[in-house]
């Protein structure tokens, strides 16, 4: 079963907009104007759904406008599957850089990854790892705290 990671996101743009941003800044190709991918990976953007909204609103107290969606290859070889996820989280930084709103990213829909919040970035401890890790510290692009946190219910 492939993991998901989510980049729920408050934006002004439309799901288009945002996956044209995606499109140009990953090299990623488009199919249907929803989907994106690249080798090992394929992800969507869309509208956010009213039971997300009201779930990030009451853990994080904003409510996301735009999902942004991907899942990596798990079934593809090694390199294949990191430089995926590298690519991921690259895209995901990228739409932080493009949009200031605030943002959670989550894998499986309840283990947080980092939030922004407030322009304050926070990265899980528990998904970033110095040693052996898909995603290490050095891939973030912005000052940022680090935290433990719970996985949602």
């Amino acid at each position: 079963m492939p993991i998901d990671y989510n980049l729920e996101i408050e934006s002004q743009l439309s799901p288009k907009e945002l996956l044209e941003i995606i499109i140009q800044s990953g090299n990623f190709k488009c199919r249907d104007k929803v989907f994106f991918y690249t080798d090992g990976l394929v992800g969507l953007v869309s509208k956010n759904f009213e039971q997300s909204r009201q779930i990030i609103q009451e853990y994080f107290n904003f409510q996301p406008t735009l999902t942004v969606n991907f899942s990596p290859d798990q079934s593809a070889e090694d390199e294949v599957y990191y430089e995926a996820m590298h690519k991921g989280l690259k895209t995901f930084m990228d739409i932080l850089k493009h949009e200031a709103g605030d943002a959670v990213c989550l894998m499986e829909g309840e283990s947080v990854v980092f939030t922004r919040i407030s322009g304050k970035l926070i990265v899980n401890l528990n998904k970033f790892y110095e040693a052996d890790a898909v995603w290490t510290f050095d891939q973030i692009p912005f000052p940022y705290e680090t935290k433990e946190f719970e996985i949602l219910n």
